[in-house]
């Protein structure tokens, strides 16, 4: 069911998350602006992540989506588990010039399970400093760390890099950084957690029961909201019933390059028939 069927419209109440972001994003014809994020936007190797790179600037996603982990020669690599492969880095991923040289935001997920501070200040440091040294996480190019809030405290990534922004190394990006949640259970606590927590944003798997609740309460509190990860297949549908009540999306929609699929940013931009995302979440 979509929301609006559920006799619940957030849009009255959206701030616009991006206020001040350079590039200029799509607006669904109820007036809200939502950035949509390429799903796990690289490959097993540098050359491959290339690739997927070129693939989202070309189908006009807003977001690069890139999950990271630490390897034991002190590296942070583009991977989605820590595999001590000889996958490529995230130096090399924010060095492609296609990808310096446009207007795509980053979407950084902190992997791996936190263990100890300095453990996670391996992967921290080594993630902020690349950003800060390829040039991204600027005021009209803000980049945003994620990390899941689970069992596993992946969320103290975030509460460690929020600590690390403070020394002087970090002075010109601080600002400039994001911090999302991601969150699968017991999400009304975890937003409330995120909020105290200090991040700016959350984000929710789209399937969540009652995530009407949950984006309603992000809002209340003033977080930035979003869903992960709208499937490929029918993705359109999801695209169409959440774009009026998010900030953000991540989606494997158009991925592909199918014949039957419409670029994402035409999707949030459609002037469509109100019934035309029936069945849609």
């Amino acid at each position: 069911m979509g929301l609006a069927a559920a006799g619940l419209s957030l849009t009255a109440v959206a701030g616009n998350y991006w206020q001040g972001v350079g590039r200029t994003l799509p607006v669904s014809p109820q007036g809200n602006v939502v950035a949509v994020s390429c799903h796990n936007c690289y490959g097993s190797s540098n050359a491959d992540t290339q690739a997927q790179v070129a693939m989202a600037l070309g189908r006009d996603f807003d977001l690069v989506e890139l999950d990271l982990t630490v390897h034991s020669d002190g590296q942070v690599y583009v991977e989605h588990d820590r595999s001590e492969a000889a996958v490529g880095t995230l130096a090399q991923a924010l060095a492609n010039p296609a990808l310096q040289q446009s207007n795509r935001l980053l979407f950084l997920e902190l992997k791996g399970n936190y263990t100890t501070p300095a453990d996670s200040d391996a992967l921290v440091l080594g993630v902020l400093r690349a950003i800060r040294d390829g040039g991204y996480a600027t005021a009209k190019r803000p980049a945003t760390l994620r990390a899941f809030m689970d069992g596993n405290n992946r969320q103290q990534h975030l509460v460690r890099a929020k600590s690390l922004l403070s020394l002087a190394e970090f002075a010109g990006i601080r600002s400039y950084v994001r911090f999302h949640s991601l969150l699968r259970s017991d999400v009304l606590n975890g937003i409330r957690i995120s909020k105290q927590m200090g991040l700016e944003g959350v984000e929710l798997e789209y399937r969540t029961p009652d995530l009407a609740a949950g984006l309603q309460l992000a809002r209340q509190l003033g977080l930035g909201v979003g869903v992960f990860t709208t499937p490929a297949s029918e993705g359109e549908r999801y695209l169409l019933g959440l774009r009026d009540e998010v900030d953000f999306i991540t989606t494997d929609y158009d991925r592909a390059q199918t014949a039957a699929a419409r670029s994402v940013r035409s999707l949030i931009q459609a002037n469509l028939p109100s019934n035309h995302a029936e069945g849609a979440p």
